[in-house]
This record gives structure tokens, sequence and C-alpha cells, in this order.
């Protein structure tokens, strides 16, 4: 069983936190100016130095939206699965449900590329009517899931 408390008080934590801040400054920077694998860098340094609790969430959908613009499906679903285990993320429900939404999305996505024939593509380079047919298989996974 795991303990919801998670704690990051310690000099180094403190120390970690505001690395992990000037990377992320640095990563918002770099994506503003459209140079997106210097973004992608930046936030996957800033999570990999121990971040605030309350910063873990937004530097995992930073990357997480990098990678799905970039194609890279596979990284961003591991980065999702992979992220609600962290001690910050273990016990916000509602956050963890996102990234079950995120993962499925991106699956699906993957899955009718694939099917179609299509490489794994930047996501803004796959046509209208194949996104319209991946929002809609999407909203019928959605609706799988509050039925239950």
């Amino acid at each position: 069983m795991h303990s919801c408390s998670y704690s990051d008080n310690t000099l180094n934590s403190t120390l970690d936190s505001i690395s992990a801040e000037l990377l992320m400054s640095d990563g918002f920077a770099a994506k503003e100016l459209r140079k997106y694998d210097e973004a992608l860098s930046a936030f996957t340094r800033a999570l990999a130095s121990q971040p605030s609790a309350s910063t873990v969430p937004y530097l995992v959908i930073e990357i997480g939206a990098l990678l799905k613009s970039k194609g890279s499906y596979d990284e961003a679903i591991a980065l999702f699965s992979n992220a609600q285990k962290l001690p910050a993320l273990m016990c916000n429900h509602p956050l963890q449900q996102e990234f079950i939404n995120m993962i499925a999305y991106l699956r699906i996505t993957k899955n009718v590329l694939l099917a179609k024939g299509f490489s794994l593509v930047a996501f803004s380079r796959i046509p209208a009517a194949v996104v319209a047919e991946i929002d809609a298989e999407y909203a019928e996974w959605n609706k799988l899931g509050e039925a239950i």
C-alpha cells in the first residue's frame, strides 16, 4: 500500500525545484520560439531534476504534448503511463484519469494511423478526415468508459 503524502521540504529538493523552474522557463521560452526539440529537452531535464509536486503535472503534460506533436506516440504513452506512478501524482485521481484518457487517445491515434498505412507522422500532418476518425473512435471509447 502506498501513502498519498508527498514531501519535498528538504534543502536539496528546494534547490532541485529551483533548477526545475529554471529549466521549465527555458522550455517555455524555446516552445514560444518554436524550438520544439529544445523545449522537449528542457522539460525532460526539469522533470528529471526532482521538481516540486505541484510542477510535475505541468511538465508531464508539456512533454506529452510535444511528443504527440512530433509523432512520438509510443514515447508519449510511456510517459503518461509512468507518470501515474510518480509520488506527486499517485493520489491525484482526477489527473490520473486525465492521463488514462490521454493514453487512450494516443493509442487510438497510433492504431488508426497504422491501420490506414500511415507512418507515425507528426500530429499536425495527419489529414483532417483521419483526425475526425480518431476523434470519433475516442468519443466512442469515452462513452464506453462512462457506461461502466
